[in-house]
């Protein structure tokens, strides 16, 4: 009877209710007896291989990443670039200020090169004196030239310093071109006009030319000066052959050089440049005969050269006349 009992519906439920109203570690103790779902592992994919024939493709690794350097390190670098600054400032204000004028650097050996005639001492003296007051480091050039510009034949002084107390100079001179007389008076003249008084031109082949007014020193002015500019411009292998020089007319500036060549410059504006093209004609192999050169335009300059006249009537030649032609400067 018991057993009947047991499995009606009635009977099932009462036991149901039991184990629902059963205490918590009862419920707990039949919740281990259930079974959990047990979760599946996902399978590893498996690497297809390749055909046969075929390589497998090559796996790439990913870059390894720099190591950062610690936060220490970082910090201090613009600490350090800032006391480097520091210190470079303060390097170059002591050299400015105070080294590169100091005494350990004071110029004690002064050596003059390029100067000659009669004013070699005198200019050695005035510079050696200038220069004692500098620094190797500290070479003013305009005050050297200043010491020295009282004397005509200078025209310029480079210094090249020799550490620590060396210093060489070099003296630029006005060179004479011509000689300028009035009355019994003669001086030297150099490119630019300026009289060269006490300069010893004996045994030099100076052109010479007549003034109205010959000044004691400075330089000379009007045609004068043309002749002096137009000479100084001129190469000197030309200047060797210059036999006298002239101005008056529309040739203006005429120098005849040596086989009674005259060249026709002119005015003395871009003397330099008419110089060139008169070289490059008197170096032309094609010129045979030349009777004058005219290089008033530098770009054209013409040549006067010997060449027979022939008439009309008859092809027996006359006496030659004067031929102008124009030639090229390359």
């Amino acid at each position: 009877m018991g057993s009947s009992r047991a499995s009606t519906p009635a009977g099932r439920r009462r036991t149901t209710r039991r184990l629902a109203g059963a205490p918590a570690s009862r419920r707990g103790a039949a919740a281990k007896h259930r079974s959990k779902p047990v979760p599946k592992r996902a399978k590893p994919k498996a690497h297809k291989k390749p055909p046969r024939g075929r390589k497998a493709p090559a796996r790439t690794k990913r870059p390894a990443s720099k190591p950062r350097p610690p936060r220490s390190l970082r910090a201090s670098a613009p600490r350090a670039i800032g006391i480097a600054i520091v210190l470079i400032a303060l390097l170059g204000a002591t050299y400015q200020l105070w080294f590169r004028n100091s005494s350990f650097v004071a110029v004690e050996d002064v050596t003059v090169a390029g100067i000659t005639g009669p004013e070699q001492k005198p200019v050695d003296a005035a510079l050696t004196r200038a220069a004692g007051e500098m620094t190797t480091l500290n070479v003013d050039e305009d005050a050297l030239l200043a010491a020295v510009a009282r004397f005509p034949t200078v025209v310029g002084v480079e210094a090249d310093s020799d550490f620590p107390n060396g210093l060489a100079l070099t003296v630029e001179e006005r060179p004479p071109v011509l000689i300028a007389g009035s009355g019994d008076r003669t001086l030297p003249v150099a490119g630019d006009g300026t009289v060269l008084p006490g300069v010893d031109v004996e045994g030099e082949e100076l052109p010479a030319i007549e003034v109205e007014d010959l000044p004691a020193q400075g330089r000379l002015t009007g045609d004068a000066l043309d002749l002096a500019a137009v000479m100084g411009a001129a190469p000197k292998p030309l200047r060797e052959l210059v036999e006298e020089v002239s101005i008056g007319g529309e040739e203006g500036v005429e120098i005849t050089l040596r086989g009674d060549i005259p060249v026709y410059f002119g005015g003395s504006d871009h003397a330099a440049e008419k110089w060139e093209a008169a070289a490059a004609v008197l170096a032309d192999p094609d010129i045979d005969t030349l009777t004058y050169l005219d290089v008033r335009v530098a770009e054209r300059p013409a040549v006067g050269g010997a060449a027979p006249a022939v008439t009309e009537s008859t092809t027996e030649t006359t006496e030659p006349e004067t031929a102008s032609t124009e030639v090229p400067v390359p």
